[in-house]
């Protein structure tokens, strides 16, 4: 899994972060890392399971929060960590990837912190100079 760059920022009771990112691909790939960087710890990899994904909603922060459910939703099912992706679409309302992921091993992975879920509490994706940002907050 590569670095991922974002910051956490204090906040009561759950975890917020903030990614940055050029483009809005990456701050939709950027905050997947996020997510399972603050729930596992991946000390190596592990055996590789590819998976299409498409989501949909009415905005794009609605999008970012059912991209990121769909990454705690493979991991609490079907045991997947997700490892990255190739977005092939993504307009306001759609995205499409290419996802791998890897399976949970408790030999060579272990849980850092249980996300129960992806909030919409504050939840705005703002154009910078640089590119786009974005806080999400996750219920602990």
């Amino acid at each position: 899994m590569k670095k991922t760059e974002y910051r956490l920022i204090p906040h009561t009771a759950d975890i917020c972060i903030e990614v940055t990112a050029k483009t809005l691909r990456d701050l939709y790939l950027t905050s997947a890392h996020a997510l399972i960087d603050q729930m596992i710890i991946v000390k190596k990899g592990g055996k590789t399971v590819m998976h299409h994904i498409t989501v949909n909603a009415i905005d794009r922060n609605a999008l970012l929060v059912n991209w990121l459910q769909e990454i705690l939703y493979n991991f609490y099912v079907g045991g997947l960590i997700y490892n990255g992706a190739a977005i092939k679409k993504l307009t306001t309302k759609k995205l499409t990837a290419e996802t791998t992921f890897f399976k949970f091993d408790p030999g060579i992975h272990s849980l850092k912190q249980e996300i129960k879920a992806v909030t919409y509490h504050n939840l705005n994706i703002t154009r910078k100079k640089t590119g786009f940002a974005v806080r999400v907050i996750f219920d602990v």
